[in-house]
């Protein structure tokens, strides 16, 4: 905005500079709030976020990576009850017990990873020093587009953690129950981030 500005540029129509500081976590103090309250101020035919990243070998550039699409986030919260009592006496409907299960099931699930076009063409577009770092050719999308294999077969184990932005998923990310070691409790409740692919 200030290099716009500082050299004058022509321009055939408004740049909105937009600076909130809700971020993903709190969207009703942020970009919500905007959208609901002053949205006849901000609407843009296209916007430019702050996700992507630069890499600089040498004190030189080698390259700028733009991010075309983004995950949707749908917080969404498990809630188990059940009956509460002495630590003394384990219970077979322990809420905490439960839904460790639940939310177990939820971080060994494997969706099936699909590439648009962006992720299609990130491996072979760009420049070897603006790829993350691969410890095995199988974290590769170009490797594991030609093989004759299940997409889903991307483990959370894998070394590189860009290839899982090809799946959804539901990291569980947020997890409480009970308040006293003793004292099995009535509920406990998991937080899961999940991310949905852009379309």
């Amino acid at each position: 905005m200030l290099t716009l500005k500082r050299l004058n540029v022509p321009l055939d129509r408004d740049v909105i500079f937009l600076a909130e500081s809700g971020e993903e976590g709190q969207v009703e103090w942020g970009i919500q709030y905007m959208v609901e309250n002053h949205w006849s101020e901000i609407q843009a035919e296209f916007a430019i976020a702050e996700a992507g990243n630069a890499v600089r070998k040498g004190g030189k550039e080698r390259s700028v990576n733009v991010m075309t699409a983004e995950k949707s986030a749908y917080p969404v919260q498990l809630l188990v009850k059940g009956t509460a009592g002495h630590g003394s006496v384990p219970l077979p409907d322990n809420a905490i017990g439960r839904l460790s299960q639940a939310v177990a099931r939820v971080y060994q699930w494997q969706p099936p990873m699909r590439l648009n076009d962006t992720t299609e063409r990130t491996s072979s577009a760009s420049p070897p020093s603006a790829r993350p770092p691969k410890p095995h050719a199988t974290t590769d999308f170009s490797t594991l587009r030609n093989q004759q294999k299940s997409r889903s077969t991307i483990r959370l184990h894998e070394p590189n953690p860009q290839l899982h932005a090809a799946k959804p998923l539901s990291p569980p990310n947020m997890f409480a129950g009970g308040y006293r070691v003793n004292v099995i409790p009535s509920t406990a409740t998991a937080t899961l981030d999940i991310r949905a692919l852009p379309d």
